[in-house]
């Protein structure tokens, strides 16, 4: 499915009037079959009830349940997916993945994931990752506006998850993610990153990682990156290149680099600086760097075979490798 457009360019254009707990809205899916999605635009889905999780969420932009076929996942759009009830246990996720064992999810931009329930179940996810082997290259994520409460419960459950990775075994590579907002009431934390795997291969490289959410009479905490296993040197994790930031009220990162660097054993060659974004807040975020401000993202990567980026541009080669989509 290539050039496809699912959604009416304006806020709520495709809605779901709703009474039972089950609804869901899902702009494409499949079950059983190899996909190859390429280039289309989800957007301005609602759904106005619906309590379902992982793959029986809400609303989904782009939903793939198998674990036996292979699919690519390219150049799509996916934004401004909100299930608009005020009490629901609502999850509302833009891309929902699995697969088998050669997958790829690369280039594709989500924004605009939210949800206005002030449930401590909630979850709002860019990227939620079931399973499967998979590379997520260059992929820009911008989400976190618009839920305004701090969904979720404590520091492990529910929350606003740029990349959520809760099974795979996965190569996540030159991502771009900005988690921003600012909740007025609630408890439930936020992370750029988060993963629950333990001791599967999974490699987080080169990425940006930046949480800006700033609590506004909210007080859960908003985190750059969780990872699971146990620490230092969690089995089969390596992480490292990244750019690493949180910088709001309520965010946490360890004490600072130095420490996460301790606790981890990982991201020795990481940074805890601004990446110098375009304009990530914007109603249509731009990810981009910015053209002429200093940034760490340059030439601070390291190459791990990733030859373009976001746009479809070939990396400059052999070096410096920037970090980022």
């Amino acid at each position: 499915a290539t050039g496809n457009t699912v959604g009416g360019s304006v806020a709520n254009s495709m809605q779901l009037n709703a009474t039972g707990a089950a609804s869901q809205v899902l702009g494409m899916f499949t079950s059983n079959a190899p996909a190859v999605l390429t280039s289309n635009t989800v957007r301005n889905l609602t759904n106005n009830i619906g309590t379902g999780t992982t793959t029986t969420a809400s609303v989904i932009g782009i939903s793939i349940t198998s674990g036996t076929p292979n699919s690519t996942l390219t150049q799509n759009t996916i934004s401004n997916l909100t299930n608009t009830n005020a009490a629901a246990a609502a999850v509302v996720t833009g891309i929902q993945f699995n697969g088998a064992t050669a997958n790829l999810v690369a280039r594709n931009q989500i924004y605009g994931i939210s949800a206005a329930t002030t449930s401590a179940a909630a979850e709002i996810n860019g990227i939620r990752i079931a399973g499967g082997t998979t590379t997520y290259r260059n992929n820009m994520i911008s989400i976190g506006a618009g839920t305004n409460n701090a969904i979720g419960t404590g520091s492990t459950t529910g929350g606003v998850n740029g990349i959520f990775e809760a099974g795979g075994t996965n190569a996540i590579l030159h991502n771009s993610v900005y988690i921003g907002g600012a909740p007025t009431a609630g408890v439930g934390p936020s992370y750029a990153f988060a993963s629950t795997q333990t001791a599967v291969t999974r490699s987080l490289r080169d990425n940006i990682l930046f949480n800006a959410r700033s609590n506004a009479g909210a007080t859960g905490k908003n985190y750059v990156v969780r990872v699971a296993g146990t620490a230092p040197n969690p089995a089969g994790l390596t992480s490292n290149n990244n750019l690493l930031l949180a910088n709001g009220t309520g965010s946490v990162f360890v004490a600072n680099l130095v420490d996460w660097r301790g606790v981890t054993g990982q991201d020795l060659a990481s940074f805890a600086l601004d990446p110098q974004f375009v304009a990530p807040a914007a109603a249509t975020p731009d990810l981009h760097i910015h053209p002429t401000n200093p940034t760490p993202a340059e030439a601070n990567g390291f190459d791990v075979g990733v030859t373009d980026d976001g746009d479809g541009q070939t990396r400059a080669g052999p070096t410096p490798t920037d970090i980022g989509a």
